[in-house]
This record gives structure tokens, sequence and C-alpha cells, in this order.
């Protein structure tokens, strides 16, 4: 049977290794949203000089069991979510992933991690790409549950909510009449990007909604 005390002490070891082999730069541990909490979950901007966009890694982390279907078909769940989604497993008494494992995760599309012993980990095969639903996307981008994050509607970049609090008074004592009536705050973030602050209003998405809060 997995133990959940002994996964959970393997989430930091997951969380460094999104960091510093698939370059996320933001990650939580266990966090979610009203339908769904991860294990481990990460946030990457991928892109040049023209474009970007941005990526969520979602890891199911298991200790130990022998039930690696029922494993994967929670991995699998994330993908409604993020757009590479894991199973990191560390199999008990530091028994080797098989290739049987490898071709199954394969048919669906999960990659696999391979936690050892020591706790050190690799990665043993890649997760398929998958397009998650834009609705479920950004609950878990922007939930305070969970990333935490604003998107600009209008350039796409992606800011820590904190980011984006504090542009959002450095506006209002600009242009208060911009972002709110009287007597009301404004539900509408500004983006803190140089060209959107430019245009002279702020932009993004509602953050008062619900599944969000």
């Amino acid at each position: 049977m997995p133990n959940d005390n002994a996964e959970h002490q393997l989430y930091p070891y997951v969380d460094n290794f999104l960091q510093g082999n698939f370059g996320c730069t933001y990650t939580v541990q266990d966090r979610g949203t009203q339908n769904v909490r991860f294990d481990v979950l990460g946030l990457r901007r991928r892109g040049n000089r023209y474009a970007s966009c941005t990526e969520l890694i979602a890891v199911e982390v298991k200790a130990g069991g022998t039930r690696f279907v029922n494993c994967l078909g929670q991995a699998i769940g994330y993908s409604l979510y993020a757009n590479e989604v894991y199973l990191a497993w560390k199999k008990p008494q530091g028994k080797e992933i098989t290739r049987e494992e490898i071709d199954i995760s394969s048919r669906f599309g999960v990659g696999l991690l391979h936690i050892f012993p020591d706790n050190q980990m690799s990665e043993i095969s890649s997760s398929r790409r998958f397009t998650p639903e834009r609705h479920f996307f950004i609950q878990a981008l922007q939930a305070e549950r969970c990333l935490n994050h604003f998107e600009c509607i209008l350039c796409h970049e992606v800011y820590p909510r904190e980011n984006v609090s504090y542009v959002n008074r450095l506006i209002s004592r600009r242009a208060p009449a911009r972002h709110a009536r009287p007597g009301h705050t404004s539900s509408i973030p500004s983006c803190p990007s140089p060209h959107c602050m430019d245009l002279g209003r702020g932009c993004g998405s509602r953050t008062d909604i619900k599944y969000y809060i």
C-alpha cells in the first residue's frame, strides 16, 4: 500500500527536479483547485524573441504500491489542466521500472520519473504534449490555492499575483477613474508589462469568479 506520509516527503525532491531539469520557474506542492489536487505542479515559460507561451507540468507522486495502471489514471486526469503530466514513482525495495511499465505509460501519454532509494531522480520517458482545457488551465494558473498567477489577455505574459497587485496600486494613484467606479474596487488586474502599461489601461481577466477564490 502507498504511504501518504512517505509520498509527501518526496514532494520537495520532485519540486527541485522540475526546476532543475524541466525549466520550471515556479512550483507548488500539494495545491489545487476545487476539483483537483496536484502533488507537484510547475509553471514553465517557453519561446523566443518573437513569441512565448506558458506551460504547466503536473506530477503524481507514488511511493511503493503495485497498482500501476491506477496510478497512471490519477496522472492522466491532470491532462485536463496541464500540458505535460508525469508519474514520479519510488518503487518498493529499490526495484527498477520495467519495459512493460514504460510501454503502458506511453500508451496513456504519461511520462515516467524514477525516484531511486537515495531520492535522486531520472526521467525514464517523456510526457505526451497535451492541450489542456482552457477553462481548467486558467483555474490552475490563477487560483489562490494553486499557482496564484495572472495572465494578461493582451500580451499573454504571466506574473505572480502579488506583482499585479503592486502595479494596480500604482495605476490607481495615477488614474483611479479608469479602473474603478466611486465606492468600488477594480476586479480586473493590470498587466505589469511595459507595453500594456503604455496603453494607459489595465488588462486581464476577471478574478472575482467563484472558482478562482
